[in-house]
């Protein structure tokens, strides 16, 4: 299943002036947009960033949440200090956040941002809340349920019965 999905109501929430778009999408395989990941397969989330005015400290990120909000994961830029240092406008950047889908199987949603520092305070320049709706399949039956995929094996052995007994 190819192409591109958004939920049905994405919530855009421009807080800071200055044209900046977002544009959000997923990538299951290099070169493939598909809103379908399989369980520990490599995947990317990108989303294009076009910026209408002067930016200093920028800082891109995204958050993955379950079908009820709960933040599950999350990175930005500012969070391991490697902003880049200032854009100007008509710039455009590409923003691929690659992954392994450690995520279990259901449908799940991102947030996705730009933010800057505007009167030295980091703000969100543009924020989308529920960007994309993604859903996350198996391929083989499997021993896991919850949301996140820890690798567990259950290891399970007969115990001999003891003479004692």
């Amino acid at each position: 299943m190819g192409g591109t999905i958004t939920p049905p109501h994405p919530v855009w929430s421009t807080v800071f002036r200055g044209g900046q778009s977002l544009i959000p999408h997923f990538r299951g395989q290099p070169g493939t947009r598909s809103p379908v990941l399989e369980v520990d397969e490599p995947a990317t989330y990108c989303f294009n960033v076009r910026f209408g005015c002067v930016a200093r400290q920028v800082s891109f990120g995204s958050r993955f949440k379950d079908e009820q909000g709960m933040l599950i994961s999350g990175a930005a830029l500012h969070l391991g200090n490697r902003c880049i240092e200032e854009v100007v406008p008509g710039e455009e950047f590409l923003v691929e956040v690659g992954f392994i889908c450690r995520l279990l199987p259901g449908i799940y949603y991102t947030d996705t941002g730009v933010s800057a520092l505007v009167g030295g305070e980091r703000r969100f320049l543009n924020r989308i809340t529920d960007a994309c709706l993604f859903k996350v399949s198996r391929r083989q039956p499997a021993i896991h349920n919850g949301l996140v995929h820890l690798e567990q094996e259950i290891l399970v052995r007969r115990l001999e019965k003891s003479s004692t007994s």
